[in-house]
């Protein structure tokens, strides 16, 4: 059976950010992103949105499988908070989610940084 697990932390607010700025959310995913399991990878994403977070770090360090579903999953979400001022970063990949990803050409839609702290950086 394919698993997939998420943990949510929040994004703590950029020095210096008004009261109201819109949250953010950084998800450490752990499993495999398949087709089984990806309806599940939207649950989590759908999730954070109605929770108001338009800010997404996606950690893929445990990501043990990432197939065409998940990336056209996360390049819908990025077109969706693109529109509301939002951004998605990507980091952690590991070669078996980067080399699919260049190969599709998702990393020159999605922000690939390589740790959480240089995605943290970038706000």
């Amino acid at each position: 059976y394919r698993t997939l697990t998420g943990e949510s932390v929040p994004i703590p607010p950029k020095s210096g950010a008004p009261p109201n700025a819109p949250p953010g959310v950084i998800l450490r995913i752990k499993g495999e992103l398949d087709a089984t399991t990806t309806p599940r990878f939207h649950e989590i994403l759908e999730g954070e949105i109605q929770r108001r977070c338009i800010h997404f770090i996606l950690n893929l360090s445990s990501v043990r499988f990432m197939g065409s579903s998940a990336f056209g999953a996360l390049i819908s979400l990025k077109a969706r908070l693109d529109g509301w001022g939002g951004t998605v970063r990507v980091c952690g990949a590991s070669p078996i989610t980067l080399e699919p990803m260049r190969r599709i050409g998702a990393d020159k839609v999605l922000d690939v940084c390589s740790t959480e702290e240089e995605a943290l950086a970038k706000r």
